[in-house]
């Protein structure tokens, strides 16, 4: 698959909040449930979890791939959807790394 410049500078406004926002509230809510759940069970003995060891867990998990949304949506009937995904994933990757 192949984006269009055009349509992704189109959509760039959208794409950014997805994929820069998305990534950020996604690391968030990994790292906090990565601290916090061990906390909440403490019957499970999960061994320290620091906000070190949260943080590293979440910054693996955050990044995701859009190849699985890309493959269930049909392009040429639902470009913008398409353009919006790919892009998304393209500035999810890049955060990422």
């Amino acid at each position: 698959y192949s984006l269009r410049r055009k349509r992704f500078f189109q959509n760039i406004h959208l794409i950014m909040i997805f994929g820069i926002g998305g990534t950020i509230v996604n690391f968030m809510l990994i790292a906090l449930g990565g601290y916090y759940f061990p906390k909440l069970l403490p019957q499970y003995d999960f061994g320290p979890f620091s906000w070190q060891k949260s943080l590293l867990f979440a910054s693996v998990l955050a990044g995701s791939d859009e190849v699985s949304a890309l493959s269930l949506i049909p392009i040429d009937v639902f470009p913008r959807m398409g353009a919006l995904i790919f892009g998304e994933g393209v500035m999810n990757d890049a955060l990422s790394i």
